[in-house]
């Protein structure tokens, strides 16, 4: 059997161009679940719990009171979050909590979670996600204070 040269271009040119142009799969969403499930912190004046599970989420706040006393005002709201595939990203998006625990507060958010160009926007090893009253950063890390 005979090989032709433009054969033995074309075939390299097509698996050059396919590993090139191609950016890698999206990771499945069950895979994407169990990076995140944890609890995340934030400590500071202000300390920050966001605990996530298979398709709920739970966001504490605890601020220093009006008389900045030892004693810290406690605010909450719970509910369902969900992971939504949208033009090649990963979304992580938290419902509103009807009955929150809160002064004005329905942790309504959505953020990017992966995308192709960059991989996991939240991290690799160490996540980073932001919390869902004020968006500061919480990390895995931090909740050993907790």
């Amino acid at each position: 059997m005979k090989i032709f040269p433009s054969y033995i271009y074309f075939s390299t040119l097509s698996i050059l161009c396919m590993l090139f142009s191609c950016s890698p799969p999206p990771p499945e969403a069950a895979f994407i679940i169990e990076k995140l499930k944890g609890s995340y912190c934030a400590n500071g004046e202000t300390e920050y719990r966001l605990i996530l599970k298979d398709s709920t989420y739970y966001s504490i706040r605890r601020s220093p009171g009006i008389l900045q006393t030892q004693t810290k005002v406690r605010e909450s709201c719970k509910g369902v979050y969900r992971l939504i595939f949208e033009e090649n990203t990963w979304i992580i998006r938290f419902e509103s909590d009807p009955n929150p625990q809160a002064v004005v507060e329905t942790c309504e958010q959505e953020y990017l979670v992966w995308n192709a160009k960059d991989g996991f926007i939240i991290g690799e090893e160490t996540l980073t996600l932001r919390e869902l009253f004020d968006q500061v950063p919480v990390t895995r890390a931090a909740c050993d204070t907790w």
